[in-house]
């Protein structure tokens, strides 16, 4: 039963949407993800670089057992087993981010691995309402998608990394381009990776799509994660001189006004 597929698992033994088991992982998800920041931050710099590598390397393989477990359940199609959902990519561009440490691909999994963890954990869409807490499936959610925001949190509080809104734009032009082959899939399969073509059930977002149609949410869609971002961007206002100031040992310097 722990690794049936969901259509051999009675209604009664699943989890409900902000269910007491949901509520009840989403504690234990969180607080695990504060508790190993707070150990990343006591380690020495060279210590977070194979730490930050390991976790990295968790991702991938989480997905690749991910795809096993649907091939074993019987899903042979290939289009099926794509990693074109934007938390599945990140399989590839966090392990890039953390192995290359280019500046880009980290501003790129901030802004977008972060906010999609979260939504994965809360709206477990496909999962909830499907699986027992206690199955395959539901932990390797959870556990992808605390990965997927442990991670930039983690570059960001023990590597030494600093957001800047000002690469905004980058961010945008690597996501349309991760967009692409999810749209082919979906335009030419019928698929629905990163819900393009229908919004995800049991989410505000499905509202919109039923009462405004699929342009409508597109658009909706994409002006709110963009606030989303920015507004994650201003919850680290970090100054790049002063931080620099800070890290070769010398005192950050005095804001304007304020010298006695």
């Amino acid at each position: 039963m722990f690794f049936a597929y969901y259509d051999q698992i009675p209604p009664e033994r699943v989890f409900s949407q902000f269910g007491w088991q949901h509520i009840l992982m989403l504690f234990i998800c969180f607080a695990g993800i504060a508790a190993l920041l707070l150990v990343l931050r006591r380690l020495k710099p060279a210590q977070v670089r194979t730490a930050l590598r390991l976790l990295a390397l968790l991702v991938p393989l989480l997905e690749l057992s991910h795809t096993y477990w649907l091939y074993q359940c019987g899903q042979h199609s290939i289009v099926k087993l794509l990693p074109l959902h934007l938390c599945a990519q990140q399989s590839f561009f966090l392990p890039l981010a953390v192995y290359t440490n280019h500046p880009t691909l980290k501003e790129y999994v901030f802004s977008t691995s972060i906010l999609g963890g979260i939504f994965g954990m809360v709206f477990p869409e496909g999962v909830a309402g499907c699986y027992p807490a206690l199955h395959y499936q539901t932990l390797q959610t959870m556990a992808l998608h605390s990965l997927l925001i442990l991670i930039p949190l983690a570059l960001i509080v023990a590597d030494g990394f600093r957001p800047k809104l000002a690469n905004f734009p980058r961010v945008l032009g690597v996501f349309f381009i991760a967009v692409i082959p999810a749209a082919a899939v979906d335009f030419l399969f019928g698929e629905n990776y990163m819900f393009l073509n229908t919004a995800p059930a049991a989410t505000p977002l499905e509202f919109i799509y039923l009462h405004f149609g699929r342009a409508a949410y597109l658009l909706f869609t994409f002006v709110i994660l963009c606030l989303a971002v920015i507004a994650l961007y201003r919850l680290f206002p970090y100054n790049r001189r002063q931080t620099q100031r800070r890290q070769s040992g010398l005192p950050a310097k005095a804001a304007p006004g304020s010298e006695k």
